[in-house]
């Protein structure tokens, strides 16, 4: 079982990149599980912003997937939708789901809320009344529209 540590530790090495520079020294597309053609590159308007839903493997879960296959020395791939749901990969790979955010530990995955950003948690602090605050990484993007 691969230490969740590691993951956060790996995740915060790529903090304020692009999320493609973890797929490039992956060696790997986040996006599409390509070994060959990697990073996959965002395509950008006129203006040179990125286009939405074609952000390449600077998205946050193509980031992750990346993180994740550097993170268990080339052995855990998290590409994909097994059993048609986002969360099967994770599941496939040993993860549990999480629905609790106070047993949220350094190193886990989290989809928010309506699964528009996925992100990992890497520290966990207690504040002065007790509640949980969870810094997290996730990968700089820029989307137009």
């Amino acid at each position: 079982m691969l230490e969740l540590s590691l993951i956060a530790d790996k995740a915060l090495s790529y903090v304020n990149q692009w999320g493609g520079n973890a797929c490039r020294d992956a060696h790997r597309s986040g996006l599409t599980g390509s070994t060959t053609s990697h990073p996959v590159q965002p395509k950008r308007d006129a203006s040179g912003r990125v286009i939405k839903d074609h952000e390449g493997d600077g998205q946050c879960r193509s980031f992750i997937n990346c993180i994740v296959w550097m993170a268990s020395g080339h052995t855990q791939w998290l590409g994909g939708m097994p059993g048609g749901t986002y969360f099967g990969a994770f599941l496939k790979a040993g993860g549990t789901e999480i629905k609790d955010a106070n047993q949220l530990v350094e190193g886990d995955i989290v989809r928010s809320g309506d699964g528009v950003h996925t992100f990992i948690i890497v520290k966990r602090e207690e504040t002065a009344y007790g509640r949980a605050r969870c810094p997290a990484a996730a990968p700089r993007e820029s989307v137009s529209g």
